[in-house]
């Protein structure tokens, strides 16, 4: 049996990359496709915002001429905060479990990244960690949740047999709404007022596009020293106006200081509910149960995508008492529109402060995703 690792230098192959993994995971305990155009918006050079500010190389391995796998290879323009300098990424890893198929796109991947002058590679990413980030390695049963990856098991030994070790856990957090009273809640009464007058504002449909930049400006500022982290560009959230028709009437809140955006949080809608029993490629009669679904759509869980405060109240009784604000605000709120649960990710493992906050609301981790790390030369060492 003849296997080769193929670069995607063509629509046709592109289009071979973008659709593998429901071919190769049909069937498997909890995975469930998304929508197959939702995927071209992430990986479609023509229509994604990381290729505007990074390179990327894809590449398929097929055996006796089946495709059997893919991965991607990647560089960006801005450094991750805590990574080593000269460190590539690799991500888009799904393959049958078989080793050596794994290890020849790896080895691909590393190749390319070498010749670009990489010594250290870390991953999977699609395409960044403002993306997909992280190899699903706990939660494997758990229903499906908007842009949150999925991986088989098996992955998770070959990277390790392939000298990838841990680099740092991401933890996807949620709270089943409909066991949250009411008497739990408004934990952040006494807010702080010799700072000014503080006040909250709903993120609605109609508001999202002129809040992007404060959403943008207000993540950047308050995680600019967290590991990993990558400044968000209006590119990356341009997709979120896609979003917009599927959202509640309110998706989000700012918290405001003398009329001066602080903190921020959003939240959009599980696309899963609505494109459920469709399939990645929908038939003819399938789009048109979807526009259907679409009409009526009313959520019934969703996804914290972005939470963000100020660098300057951070640490501070002031900063604290604003994030209980946000996130009492956005239960009562998410719980008025008939939600039942919401989840929150990508969380570090070593955040302290924010997990100790989601285990006071009731928070349950229910996913985690490693980032695998790895040294091509010996002179070279982790950051």
């Amino acid at each position: 049996m003849t296997l080769e690792i193929l670069p995607v230098l063509d629509r046709r192959l592109l289009a071979q990359f973008i659709d593998l993994p429901p071919a190769l995971y049909r069937g498997l305990a909890g995975f469930v496709a998304p929508l197959r155009m939702e995927r071209a918006m992430m990986l479609d050079p023509r229509k994604a915002p990381f290729f505007r500010r990074g390179t990327v190389r894809y590449w398929l391995a097929r055996r006796d001429g089946l495709p059997v796998g893919r991965i991607s290879a990647q560089i960006a323009a801005d450094q991750p905060v805590g990574v080593p300098e000269a460190t590539g990424m690799f991500g888009c890893l799904d393959a049958i479990d078989d080793r050596a198929v794994i290890a020849g796109l790896i080895a691909t991947a590393e190749g390319w990244l070498a010749g670009q002058g990489c010594r250290h590679a870390f991953g999977p990413f699609m395409l960044n960690m403002n993306g997909e980030p992280g190899l699903l390695i706990d939660g494997y049963e758990q229903p499906p949740m908007t842009q949150t990856p999925w991986h088989p098991p098996y992955l998770r030994g070959h990277l390790e047999t392939l000298g990838y070790a841990k680099w740092k856990d991401l933890n996807s957090w949620r709270l089943d709404l409909r066991g949250v009273e009411a008497a739990t809640l408004r934990l952040s009464l006494r807010l702080p007022r010799r700072r000014g007058e503080v006040t909250a504002r709903p993120i609605t449909r109609r508001s999202l596009r002129a809040d992007l930049p404060i959403l943008r400006d207000l993540y950047n500022d308050g995680w600019r020293d967290n590991w990993g982290h990558v400044p968000l560009s209006l590119d990356d959230l341009q997709g979120l106006r896609l979003l917009a028709p599927f959202m509640p009437r309110e998706t989000g809140r700012v918290i405001e200081i003398d009329g001066a955006p602080v903190a921020i949080l959003l939240g959009i809608p599980d696309m899963f509910e609505l494109s459920r029993g469709l399939g990645p490629r929908p038939s003819p009669l399938g789009w048109l149960r979807l526009g259907w679904r679409a009409l009526r759509f009313r959520p019934r869980s969703g996804r914290i995508i972005v939470m963000g405060i100020a660098a300057n109240l951070r640490y501070s009784a002031a900063g604290a008492a604003i994030l209980l604000t946000l996130l009492d605000e956005m239960i009562n709120q998410q719980q008025a529109l008939g939600l039942e649960a919401i989840e929150g990710g990508w969380v570090l493992e070593d955040n302290v402060a924010l997990t100790r906050l989601l285990v006071r609301y009731n928070f349950a981790a229910t996913r985690t995703f490693r980032i695998f790390g790895k040294t091509f030369s010996d002179d070279a060492s982790q950051g």
